[in-house]
């Protein structure tokens, strides 16, 4: 399970290497912004520590999964899901909507990854309050789309 949060605070966020603010800063992230914080131990994850949380963050590289810390009073949470089993047969869907948004997250306020237009081949393999995690086979990618603009087969 994963847990989205906003970043809350009108400034921007320090992501720390460690929970506390004797460690270093990885990143500043911005007011407004989504992060994503895997659920209290989940998978590996580390556990919150005296008020701060990991969460798992891109780094400049744009590789996904490297943890950082942040305190998490100046965070709001917004969404949880549980991580999709990728060993299920999916169910197929296409796109019916021209200009819909694949997101990395299942909320309008979660990072847009790309656009796919009507007719476009989809792979559903969760879903969480309306939206629906799935792959697309011609783009090779993942990611989160609003119910309303797939169709199942």
């Amino acid at each position: 399970e994963y847990v989205f949060y906003v970043v809350n605070d009108k400034t921007n966020l320090n992501v720390r290497q460690g929970p506390g603010t004797q460690y270093a800063i990885l990143e500043e992230i911005p007011f407004g912004a989504v992060v994503r914080h895997p659920w209290e131990g989940a998978y590996g994850a580390p556990l919150p520590q005296n008020g701060w949380v990991p969460i798992e963050e891109t780094g400049s590289d744009g590789q996904q999964g490297r943890i950082g810390w942040v305190y998490k009073e100046l965070l709001t949470e917004v969404q949880r899901y549980v991580v999709p089993n990728l060993d299920q047969k999916p169910l197929p869907a296409v796109v019916r909507a021209n200009d819909s948004n694949l997101r990395d997250g299942a909320s309008s306020r979660c990072g847009y990854i790309t656009t796919f237009q009507a007719g476009t081949k989809a792979e559903i393999y969760a879903s969480a309050q309306g939206w629906y995690y799935l792959f697309i086979p011609s783009l090779q990618r993942f990611g989160w789309m609003y119910g309303e603009y797939l169709t199942k087969q």
